[in-house]
Protein backbone atom coordinates (compact mmCIF):
# COMPACT_ATOMS: atom_id res chain seq x y z
CA UNK A 1 0.00 0.00 0.00
CA UNK A 2 3.05 2.31 -0.23
CA UNK A 3 4.09 4.60 -3.07
CA UNK A 4 7.43 3.72 -4.66
CA UNK A 5 9.50 6.25 -6.56
CA UNK A 6 12.85 6.58 -8.29
CA UNK A 7 14.50 9.86 -9.22
CA UNK A 8 17.71 8.71 -10.91
CA UNK A 9 18.18 5.00 -11.64
CA UNK A 10 16.27 1.82 -10.92
CA UNK A 11 17.98 -1.18 -12.48
CA UNK A 12 17.75 -4.96 -12.50
CA UNK A 13 16.22 -6.49 -9.34
CA UNK A 14 15.44 -3.01 -7.97
CA UNK A 15 12.63 -2.79 -10.54
CA UNK A 16 10.77 -5.49 -8.57
CA UNK A 17 10.78 -3.15 -5.57
CA UNK A 18 9.50 -0.30 -7.74
CA UNK A 19 6.67 -2.45 -9.12
CA UNK A 20 5.62 -3.58 -5.64
CA UNK A 21 4.24 -0.10 -4.86
CA UNK A 22 0.56 0.74 -5.01
CA UNK A 23 1.50 3.91 -6.88
CA UNK A 24 4.75 3.80 -8.86
CA UNK A 25 6.33 7.08 -9.82
CA UNK A 26 9.44 7.96 -11.78
CA UNK A 27 11.08 11.34 -12.12
CA UNK A 28 11.50 12.90 -15.51
CA UNK A 29 14.83 11.70 -16.86
CA UNK A 30 15.06 8.72 -14.52
CA UNK A 31 16.34 5.50 -16.09
CA UNK A 32 14.54 2.24 -15.33
CA UNK A 33 16.36 -0.82 -16.66
CA UNK A 34 15.24 -4.43 -17.08
CA UNK A 35 16.77 -7.76 -18.03
CA UNK A 36 16.22 -11.45 -17.43
CA UNK A 37 17.15 -12.81 -14.01
CA UNK A 38 20.47 -14.42 -13.14
CA UNK A 39 22.75 -15.12 -10.21
CA UNK A 40 26.29 -16.54 -10.14
CA UNK A 41 26.32 -20.33 -9.93
CA UNK A 42 22.70 -20.95 -10.95
CA UNK A 43 21.91 -23.91 -13.15
CA UNK A 44 19.73 -23.50 -16.25
CA UNK A 45 16.81 -25.01 -14.34
CA UNK A 46 17.27 -22.64 -11.42
CA UNK A 47 17.57 -19.71 -13.83
CA UNK A 48 14.27 -20.68 -15.47
CA UNK A 49 12.66 -20.95 -12.04
CA UNK A 50 13.94 -17.47 -11.18
CA UNK A 51 12.43 -16.03 -14.36
CA UNK A 52 9.15 -17.85 -13.69
CA UNK A 53 9.09 -16.17 -10.28
CA UNK A 54 9.82 -12.79 -11.89
CA UNK A 55 6.98 -13.33 -14.35
CA UNK A 56 4.56 -14.26 -11.55
CA UNK A 57 5.54 -11.21 -9.49
CA UNK A 58 5.21 -8.85 -12.44
CA UNK A 59 1.84 -10.30 -13.45
CA UNK A 60 0.65 -9.87 -9.86
CA UNK A 61 1.73 -6.22 -10.10
CA UNK A 62 -0.50 -5.77 -13.15
CA UNK A 63 2.26 -5.64 -15.77
CA UNK A 64 1.28 -6.71 -19.29
CA UNK A 65 2.44 -10.06 -20.64
CA UNK A 66 4.08 -8.51 -23.71
CA UNK A 67 6.20 -6.23 -21.51
CA UNK A 68 7.25 -9.16 -19.33
CA UNK A 69 8.22 -11.15 -22.42
CA UNK A 70 10.46 -8.29 -23.55
CA UNK A 71 12.10 -8.14 -20.10
CA UNK A 72 12.78 -11.88 -19.95
CA UNK A 73 14.11 -11.94 -23.51
CA UNK A 74 16.75 -9.35 -22.63
CA UNK A 75 20.04 -11.16 -21.77
CA UNK A 76 21.16 -10.65 -18.20
CA UNK A 77 24.39 -9.03 -19.36
CA UNK A 78 22.41 -6.31 -21.15
CA UNK A 79 19.83 -3.73 -20.05
CA UNK A 80 16.55 -2.62 -21.66
CA UNK A 81 15.47 0.95 -20.90
CA UNK A 82 11.80 1.32 -21.94
CA UNK A 83 10.27 4.76 -22.42
CA UNK A 84 7.93 6.36 -19.92
CA UNK A 85 4.96 5.73 -22.22
CA UNK A 86 5.92 2.07 -22.68
CA UNK A 87 6.05 1.59 -18.92
CA UNK A 88 2.87 3.54 -18.26
CA UNK A 89 0.81 1.69 -20.87
CA UNK A 90 2.19 -1.69 -19.70
CA UNK A 91 1.21 -1.01 -16.08
CA UNK A 92 4.76 -0.79 -14.75
CA UNK A 93 4.43 2.78 -13.45
CA UNK A 94 1.48 5.03 -12.76
CA UNK A 95 2.90 8.52 -13.21
CA UNK A 96 5.86 10.76 -13.84
CA UNK A 97 6.86 13.54 -11.48
CA UNK A 98 9.41 16.15 -10.59
CA UNK A 99 8.80 15.16 -6.97
CA UNK A 100 6.48 18.01 -6.14
CA UNK A 101 3.58 15.84 -4.98
CA UNK A 102 5.65 14.33 -2.19
CA UNK A 103 6.19 15.84 1.21
CA UNK A 104 9.13 18.20 1.29
CA UNK A 105 12.40 16.44 1.84
CA UNK A 106 14.41 16.80 5.04
CA UNK A 107 16.86 18.94 3.06
CA UNK A 108 14.28 21.73 2.88
CA UNK A 109 13.93 21.87 6.65
CA UNK A 110 17.19 23.77 6.86
CA UNK A 111 16.99 25.22 3.37
CA UNK A 112 17.99 28.66 2.26
CA UNK A 113 14.48 29.91 1.48
CA UNK A 114 15.83 32.55 -0.83
CA UNK A 115 17.27 29.79 -3.00
CA UNK A 116 13.97 27.85 -2.90
CA UNK A 117 11.99 30.93 -3.95
CA UNK A 118 14.46 31.66 -6.75
CA UNK A 119 14.01 28.13 -8.07
CA UNK A 120 10.21 28.37 -8.05
CA UNK A 121 10.42 31.88 -9.47
CA UNK A 122 12.13 30.49 -12.55
CA UNK A 123 9.04 28.45 -13.47
CA UNK A 124 7.06 29.62 -16.51
CA UNK A 125 4.41 32.21 -15.62
CA UNK A 126 6.00 32.93 -12.24
CA UNK A 127 9.08 34.40 -13.93
CA UNK A 128 6.83 36.83 -15.82
CA UNK A 129 4.75 37.78 -12.78
CA UNK A 130 7.97 38.52 -10.93
CA UNK A 131 8.61 41.30 -13.46
CA UNK A 132 5.18 42.75 -14.18
CA UNK A 133 3.28 42.02 -10.95
CA UNK A 134 6.02 42.16 -8.28
CA UNK A 135 3.69 42.80 -5.33
CA UNK A 136 1.45 39.86 -6.23
CA UNK A 137 4.49 37.71 -6.94
CA UNK A 138 5.90 38.45 -3.47
CA UNK A 139 2.57 37.49 -1.92
CA UNK A 140 2.53 34.24 -3.90
CA UNK A 141 6.02 33.31 -2.77
CA UNK A 142 5.14 34.10 0.85
CA UNK A 143 2.18 31.72 0.56
CA UNK A 144 4.40 29.09 -1.03
CA UNK A 145 7.06 29.20 1.70
CA UNK A 146 4.43 29.24 4.47
CA UNK A 147 2.73 26.18 2.97
CA UNK A 148 5.99 24.23 2.73
CA UNK A 149 6.91 25.13 6.30
CA UNK A 150 3.59 23.74 7.57
CA UNK A 151 4.33 20.39 5.94
CA UNK A 152 2.48 20.66 2.64
CA UNK A 153 4.00 18.99 -0.38
CA UNK A 154 5.50 21.16 -3.07
CA UNK A 155 2.55 20.22 -5.30
CA UNK A 156 0.03 21.41 -2.70
CA UNK A 157 1.95 24.64 -2.21
CA UNK A 158 2.20 25.18 -5.96
CA UNK A 159 -1.54 24.55 -6.30
CA UNK A 160 -2.19 27.48 -3.97
CA UNK A 161 0.06 29.94 -5.77
CA UNK A 162 -0.98 28.65 -9.21
CA UNK A 163 -4.58 29.42 -8.30
CA UNK A 164 -3.58 33.02 -7.65
CA UNK A 165 -1.68 33.09 -10.94
CA UNK A 166 -4.62 31.59 -12.80
CA UNK A 167 -7.04 34.17 -11.43
CA UNK A 168 -4.60 36.87 -12.39
CA UNK A 169 -4.19 35.46 -15.91
CA UNK A 170 -7.95 35.73 -16.46
CA UNK A 171 -7.62 39.50 -16.00
CA UNK A 172 -5.25 39.63 -18.96
CA UNK A 173 -7.49 37.54 -21.22
CA UNK A 174 -9.44 40.50 -22.72
CA UNK A 175 -6.25 41.88 -24.27
CA UNK A 176 -4.48 38.56 -24.92
CA UNK A 177 -3.48 37.54 -28.41
CA UNK A 178 -5.54 35.12 -30.49
CA UNK A 179 -2.65 32.67 -30.17
CA UNK A 180 -2.86 32.77 -26.37
CA UNK A 181 -6.65 32.38 -26.35
CA UNK A 182 -6.44 29.41 -28.73
CA UNK A 183 -3.69 27.84 -26.62
CA UNK A 184 -6.07 28.02 -23.65
CA UNK A 185 -8.77 26.31 -25.72
CA UNK A 186 -6.37 23.59 -26.82
CA UNK A 187 -5.39 22.94 -23.22
CA UNK A 188 -9.05 22.44 -22.28
CA UNK A 189 -9.42 19.97 -25.13
CA UNK A 190 -6.26 18.08 -24.14
CA UNK A 191 -7.27 17.75 -20.48
CA UNK A 192 -10.85 16.74 -21.27
CA UNK A 193 -9.71 14.22 -23.86
CA UNK A 194 -7.24 12.58 -21.51
CA UNK A 195 -9.12 12.68 -18.21
CA UNK A 196 -12.88 12.94 -18.79
CA UNK A 197 -13.26 9.18 -18.33
CA UNK A 198 -10.63 8.85 -15.60
CA UNK A 199 -11.74 11.69 -13.34
CA UNK A 200 -14.55 13.78 -14.77
CA UNK A 201 -15.12 15.64 -11.49
CA UNK A 202 -11.49 16.83 -11.47
CA UNK A 203 -11.93 18.09 -15.03
CA UNK A 204 -15.04 20.01 -14.01
CA UNK A 205 -13.25 21.46 -10.97
CA UNK A 206 -10.40 22.60 -13.20
CA UNK A 207 -12.71 24.23 -15.75
CA UNK A 208 -14.68 25.89 -12.94
CA UNK A 209 -11.47 27.45 -11.64
CA UNK A 210 -11.44 25.48 -8.38
CA UNK A 211 -8.15 24.78 -6.64
CA UNK A 212 -6.95 21.28 -7.45
CA UNK A 213 -3.68 19.46 -6.98
CA UNK A 214 -2.63 18.90 -10.56
CA UNK A 215 -0.27 15.98 -10.00
CA UNK A 216 -2.91 14.01 -8.13
CA UNK A 217 -5.85 14.91 -10.36
CA UNK A 218 -3.93 14.62 -13.62
CA UNK A 219 -0.95 12.38 -12.77
CA UNK A 220 0.73 12.27 -16.18
CA UNK A 221 -0.05 15.85 -17.17
CA UNK A 222 2.90 18.18 -17.68
CA UNK A 223 2.15 21.15 -15.42
CA UNK A 224 4.70 23.16 -17.38
CA UNK A 225 2.24 23.21 -20.29
CA UNK A 226 -0.37 24.89 -18.10
CA UNK A 227 2.08 27.46 -16.77
CA UNK A 228 3.30 28.22 -20.31
CA UNK A 229 -0.27 28.87 -21.47
CA UNK A 230 -0.89 31.19 -18.52
CA UNK A 231 2.38 32.95 -19.28
CA UNK A 232 1.37 33.41 -22.92
CA UNK A 233 -1.92 35.00 -21.86
CA UNK A 234 -0.25 37.36 -19.40
CA UNK A 235 2.60 38.43 -21.69
CA UNK A 236 0.39 39.05 -24.72
CA UNK A 237 -2.29 40.80 -22.66
CA UNK A 238 0.03 43.05 -20.68
CA UNK A 239 -0.39 46.82 -21.16
CA UNK A 240 -2.72 46.43 -24.14
CA UNK A 241 -6.24 47.60 -24.81
CA UNK A 242 -8.89 44.87 -24.70
CA UNK A 243 -9.57 43.26 -28.07
CA UNK A 244 -12.93 44.35 -29.47
CA UNK A 245 -15.32 41.39 -29.57
CA UNK A 246 -17.49 40.93 -32.63
CA UNK A 247 -20.64 40.09 -30.72
CA UNK A 248 -22.87 39.45 -33.74
CA UNK A 249 -20.37 37.02 -35.23
CA UNK A 250 -19.83 35.37 -31.85
CA UNK A 251 -23.58 34.95 -31.29
CA UNK A 252 -23.99 33.41 -34.73
CA UNK A 253 -21.07 31.02 -34.22
CA UNK A 254 -22.33 30.05 -30.77
CA UNK A 255 -25.76 29.18 -32.16
CA UNK A 256 -24.13 27.06 -34.86
CA UNK A 257 -22.03 25.18 -32.30
CA UNK A 258 -24.98 24.61 -29.97
CA UNK A 259 -27.12 23.28 -32.82
CA UNK A 260 -24.45 20.71 -33.62
CA UNK A 261 -24.31 19.60 -30.00
CA UNK A 262 -28.11 19.53 -29.76
CA UNK A 263 -28.17 17.20 -32.76
CA UNK A 264 -26.31 14.66 -30.63
CA UNK A 265 -27.60 15.34 -27.12
CA UNK A 266 -31.09 16.75 -27.65
CA UNK A 267 -32.52 18.71 -24.72
CA UNK A 268 -29.51 17.73 -22.61
CA UNK A 269 -27.68 20.55 -24.36
CA UNK A 270 -29.17 22.79 -21.65
CA UNK A 271 -26.61 21.33 -19.26
CA UNK A 272 -23.93 23.44 -20.97
CA UNK A 273 -25.49 26.65 -19.69
CA UNK A 274 -26.25 25.24 -16.24
CA UNK A 275 -22.77 25.41 -14.74
CA UNK A 276 -23.86 24.72 -11.11
CA UNK A 277 -25.16 21.33 -12.29
CA UNK A 278 -21.84 20.25 -13.83
CA UNK A 279 -20.35 18.56 -10.72
CA UNK A 280 -23.39 16.31 -10.24
CA UNK A 281 -23.41 15.41 -13.93
CA UNK A 282 -19.65 15.40 -14.40
CA UNK A 283 -19.29 12.63 -16.97
CA UNK A 284 -21.94 13.97 -19.35
CA UNK A 285 -20.83 17.56 -18.76
CA UNK A 286 -17.26 16.62 -19.69
CA UNK A 287 -18.38 14.86 -22.86
CA UNK A 288 -20.46 17.85 -23.92
CA UNK A 289 -17.79 20.38 -22.99
CA UNK A 290 -15.22 18.46 -25.00
CA UNK A 291 -17.53 18.42 -28.03
CA UNK A 292 -18.25 22.11 -27.45
CA UNK A 293 -14.54 23.00 -27.51
CA UNK A 294 -13.89 20.74 -30.50
CA UNK A 295 -16.70 22.40 -32.46
CA UNK A 296 -15.31 25.83 -31.60
CA UNK A 297 -11.91 24.63 -32.82
CA UNK A 298 -13.46 23.91 -36.24
CA UNK A 299 -14.13 27.62 -36.70
CA UNK A 300 -11.51 29.81 -38.39
CA UNK A 301 -8.94 30.85 -35.79
CA UNK A 302 -10.03 34.49 -35.61
CA UNK A 303 -13.68 33.55 -35.09
CA UNK A 304 -12.77 30.78 -32.64
CA UNK A 305 -10.79 33.28 -30.54
CA UNK A 306 -13.58 35.85 -30.85
CA UNK A 307 -16.19 33.39 -29.54
CA UNK A 308 -13.93 32.23 -26.72
CA UNK A 309 -13.39 35.83 -25.65
CA UNK A 310 -17.12 36.46 -25.51
CA UNK A 311 -17.69 33.27 -23.50
CA UNK A 312 -14.91 33.93 -20.99
CA UNK A 313 -15.72 37.63 -20.63
CA UNK A 314 -19.35 36.86 -19.85
CA UNK A 315 -18.49 34.54 -16.95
Amino acid sequence: QLTTCTFERCLSAATLVLMSGKERVIAKGAKVGFHAGNFPGLSDTQRRQMNDTMRANMLAAGVSGSFINRVLSTPNNQMWYPTFEQMRSAGVITSQSAGEQFASSWELLGADWKVVVERVGAYPCFRVLKQIEPAIYDTMMSHFVAAIRTGESESEALAEVSEIAGNLASRYMPAASDEAVLATRDQWIAILTRYKDKDSRACIAFLNGAKIEFQRAFPDWNMTNTLLVMEKVIVSGNNKAPVVIGTDVADSDLNTVLRRIEARYGDDVKLLTNQPAWPDNARKACEMLLLFCQEIAKLPNDRSANLLRQLTMSE
